[in-house]
């Protein structure tokens, strides 16, 4: 009651204020709720083009999951012992 009778001068009754506040917390809001609905058109797209797709099927299982075609082969990099080129019958000790 105190800060409404001092904040009336400026801002009129509470009521203006907080139908102000209201009005701007909508807005945002508003603006929340239309990029969710962009984000969510484009991700129904995305789930559209992979059901009807193989291509892009394939494209993502590779992309995602790391799988490979029947006709490529994968090197692997890595620095880890097990990783590394064996000769024939040569075997890994560990180091316990």
């Amino acid at each position: 009651m105190f800060l409404s009778g001092i904040a009336n001068h400026w801002v009129g009754s509470p009521g203006v204020w907080q139908a102000l506040q209201l009005r701007l917390l909508l807005d945002q809001r508003n603006a929340t709720r239309t990029k969710l609905e962009k984000e969510m058109t484009a991700v129904e797209d995305e789930v559209s083009r992979l059901e009807k797709n193989a291509f892009v099927q394939e494209r993502q299982i590779r992309r995602v999951l790391g799988y490979t075609g029947a006709d490529e082969i994968v090197f692997d990099f890595a620095s880890s012992p097990t990783n590394a080129p064996r000769l024939a019958g040569q075997t890994i000790k560990s180091k316990r």
